[in-house]
């Protein structure tokens, strides 16, 4: 990625993209509390350079803050805010994640109705049909 803020998820590679997506389930569904047992240093090198743009905050929760979650059965150390700009690539990333799941699964149903199809028409001509 570039100094600059990605402005489209074709300025992320693949690191930036599963990593944007992971702080965006970590703002969802964990409060903006993240697990960075979860991050390896790639992501945390990715994450500077966001930072550096604003792109996203991203910081250290207090001591007392992790120990208390610990408490929990949670090991998040960190928390995570997005930008608008964020925002909005990673409402982009997950329509395409969206578009090409439903894009595998409707590709396997209609080769599962071909299938059973072809199985129709195998019994079919097996069959004696005789016409009065």
């Amino acid at each position: 990625m570039s100094p600059m803020k990605p402005s489209s998820t074709l300025d992320l590679n693949k690191n930036e993209r599963s990593l944007l997506l992971y702080l965006e389930t970590c703002l969802v569904d964990g409060l903006g509390r993240v697990e960075s047992i979860r991050m390896n240093k790639t992501d945390f090198t990715i994450i500077k350079k966001w930072k550096n743009t604003k792109f996203i905050a991203f910081g250290r929760l207090r001591f007392k803050a992790i120990e208390r979650l610990r408490k929990y059965g949670h090991q998040y150390t960190h928390y995570v805010r997005l930008s608008e700009e964020a925002w909005a690539l990673v409402h982009q990333l997950r329509r395409e994640r969206s578009d090409r799941l439903i894009s595998k699964e409707n590709v396997r149903l209609i080769k599962e109705v071909i299938k059973i199809e072809e199985l129709k028409n195998k019994e079919f001509a097996k069959e004696k049909v005789t016409f009065t």
